[in-house]
């Protein structure tokens, strides 16, 4: 009995044994890496240590852009490719008291090389167009002439909504109604075919949901939110048997 537990003192003691062992060898190991950071850190100065993203390496880059309207020095600007249009207002010298802040997105990105396509009715307005952008120092390599006739150059209100398929990527048009702004006008009503004109041009496929609406009622994020009113919308004098929630 006595060698018995002897012999199971002995074990306990053996076992114990090797468990301290393996505590001071991960403890080592724990204080070599440690030191090894420390070490490593210590001996790096800041000019090593960088922090390199894509904006910040992008905004190394410039682009031209032409800023004309209601600021106070308009002209062409160089800025960096992650500026916005606020940055650019502020080259200009700022807004004028003419402007309306309103109509303008401070915080919209800016972009080099942006394809513009302008309406125009014929030859002679194009070449004017043409000469215009010229005095203003604009490259036409990114400007398409689309020649069909309008009576309005108005065409946020009257020219179609683009949306892009999330799964195919594939762009299509939505063509409102435009009455002329409750019916007001009504020699600029012919300018609700335009979009009609346009796809003739772009070949996209096209929705109408019979809906009379300008294109300045809404404001949308791209990621399906919509913000109108109801005073454009739900007038007597564009959708008068439409309720909110048909809309």
């Amino acid at each position: 009995m006595a060698q018995e537990l002897q012999t199971a003192d002995f074990e306990r003691q053996n076992q114990n044994l090797k468990l301290g062992i393996l505590g001071i060898f991960f403890a080592g190991l724990f204080l070599l890496a440690i030191g090894a950071g420390f070490f490593l850190f210590k001996g790096a100065n800041s000019e090593d240590l960088q922090i390199i993203s894509g904006e910040n390496t992008q905004s190394n880059q410039e682009i031209m852009v032409h800023i004309d309207g209601a600021v106070n020095n308009p002209g062409v600007y160089s800025l960096a490719s992650n500026a916005r249009v606020g940055d650019a207002v502020t080259l200009a010298g700022g807004l004028s008291s003419q402007a309306d802040t309103t109509r303008i997105n401070l915080a919209a990105k800016l972009t080099d090389g942006q394809k513009i396509k302008i309406l125009v009715n014929n030859k002679e307005m194009q070449e004017h167009a043409i000469s215009k952008l010229k005095n203003a120092k604009i490259s036409l390599s990114q400007i398409v002439f689309c020649k069909i006739k309008n009576i309005d150059g108005w065409i946020r209100d009257y020219g179609p909504t683009f949306i892009i398929n999330d799964k195919t990527n594939q762009k299509a048009m939505v063509k409102w109604v435009f009455n002329a702004w409750g019916n007001k006008y009504e020699e600029l009503k012919q300018d609700n075919e335009i979009p009609h004109e346009m796809n003739k041009l772009l070949n996209v496929q096209i929705f109408e949901p019979k809906i009379v609406l300008e294109g300045g009622s809404i404001e949308v994020n791209g990621t399906g939110t919509v913000i109108t009113t109801e005073q454009c919308l739900l007038n007597k004098n564009r959708n008068p048997r439409l309720g909110k929630e048909q809309i």
